[in-house]
């Protein structure tokens, strides 16, 4: 078993004795996991990588990177010095990969606790609260930030209100149409990184610092995902998911309900395992990305407003984002991944570890060693909507009658759906209707 070492990034916050600012972030921990991680070059020429090295943090401690190959050609900060890069050059077929162990931990922001009073550096304040052509900081959200937070002052309740207002103002939606700040004000919905995107830009335009986290859930396979950390001065850098938690109903009154007694209080709190990959978007990348004309073929997005050439341009010679990495191909030798690698692809997001993990093209994939306890949990989430599913099919065909089992095999799936995924009031409706289906069908067999 090989471990390699990486020089380290110093940015974080600087701890004095004085406390000025009620509260404190209080870290649990929640558990050790280990991440696996593979990017094969299926191109013809070669392929230049990028990879975000994962970051120590509060919430993630003692990260160790294990069994890396090939051995990077050079490690080093990013242009901002924020993140740690090491840049590889894979041939035709060649594969990066590499172990992640890591201890996470829970962050809970709580305003009686004590603890030393934390703060920025000059230099770390004004990179968080910079404009960037993913979090766009100009007068006009200046202006629509300042309308959201109203007559509050403090940047905490501050930071609160625009949360609050994201979460119930705007709707998630994957694939976003367009990414960037810019895209989710004008749209009013995205997915996770446009939420934090805007987010992000609302904070800074207050003068809050904020930062976007890029990483991952810690469980199962490919399950990216971005979120928020603002900086309260004297509290230190508080957790912010707007996107993880829709509201329950967006009916008047009701979601006013729904903040006061359930969104109101995920503001401050990381409350799952996640793994952070990367901080902030606009990664500025080390070695310097040189932009190449990209073929007709090269599929295109919109990034910060602009066409974008995914592994053909950078953003100035920024990348939109590291999850963990970002690539450059070769313009001479590209070829489009074929349908079957695409198909392939999709199969790599819910079995992990095949050979169909080796054709994702631009991100690579990971996935992790769930603990027993996940596993059991996910397998009866399957079992149940198997045996519901089973039920009500041979029902409809008036073949067997599983009386009972039926309901109960969709309530039990819908219950741990719903501890992963969040309560909405469609689901809230399917865990009544499967309940009092249950509750029926156990009177009728009492009854017999």
């Amino acid at each position: 078993m090989s471990q390699f070492s990486f020089p380290s990034v110093s940015f974080s916050p600087l701890l004095t004795h004085q406390k000025t600012i009620p509260g404190a972030l209080v870290y649990t921990p929640a558990c050790t996991v280990t991440m696996h991680y593979t990017y094969v070059n299926r191109q013809p020429g070669p392929v230049d990588v990028w990879l975000a090295l994962p970051p120590e943090l509060p919430t993630q401690r003692r990260v160790r990177i294990e069994n890396m190959t090939p051995t990077p050609i050079e490690v080093q900060p990013d242009g901002w010095g924020v993140n740690r890069l090491a840049f590889f050059r894979l041939t035709p077929e060649e594969a990066l990969r590499f172990d992640i162990h890591a201890d996470l931990y829970y962050c809970t922001y709580d305003p009686v606790a004590s603890g030393a009073d934390v703060r920025l550096s000059e230099e770390e304040r004004r990179y968080f609260l910079r404009s960037s052509p993913l979090v766009r900081v100009t007068d006009e959200v200046r202006s629509e930030a300042r309308r959201i937070v109203g007559e509050v002052t403090t940047p905490l309740e501050q930071a609160r209100r625009l949360f609050v207002h994201l979460v119930t103002h705007y709707r998630y939606k994957w694939p976003p149409a367009a990414r960037g700040s810019e895209a989710m004000r004008r749209s009013r919905q995205g997915d996770c990184g446009e939420y934090s995107f805007l987010y992000a830009a609302w904070c800074r335009a207050l003068d809050i610092p904020c930062r976007v986290m890029v990483g991952t859930f810690a469980h199962e396979t490919l399950r990216a995902h971005v979120w928020n950390e603002v900086f309260i001065e004297g509290v230190g850098w508080l957790p912010v998911d707007a996107s993880v938690r829709p509201p329950f109903a967006r009916l008047p009154g009701l979601i006013d309900l729904d903040v006061r007694l359930r969104l109101g209080r995920q503001f401050g709190r990381l409350f799952d395992e996640r793994l952070v990959f990367s901080i902030d978007p606009d990664v500025m990348l080390q070695p310097p990305y040189v932009d190449s004309h990209p073929p007709q073929c090269a599929e295109r997005s919109r990034i910060a407003d602009r066409d974008f050439a995914w592994g053909f341009e950078s953003l100035d010679g920024a990348a939109p984002y590291l999850q963990p990495i970002y690539i450059r191909f070769d313009p001479q030798t590209y070829r489009l991944p074929s349908r079957y690698a695409r198909l392939v692809s999709a199969f790599a997001a819910v079995w992990p570890g095949g050979i169909q993990a080796k054709v994702v093209p631009y991100l690579g994939v990971w996935w992790f060693d769930d603990p027993p306890t996940y596993r059991l949990a996910s397998w009866a989430l399957v079992g149940g909507f198997v045996l519901g599913a089973t039920g009500t099919l041979l029902g409809a065909l008036d073949l067997a009658d599983l009386g009972p089992l039926t309901a109960l095999g969709y309530t039990l799936a819908n219950l741990i759906f719903i501890q992963r995924t969040g309560i909405r009031w469609w689901k809230l409706l399917l865990l009544v209707l499967f309940l009092l289906d249950l509750i029926v069908q156990l009177a009728r067999l009492v009854a017999r």
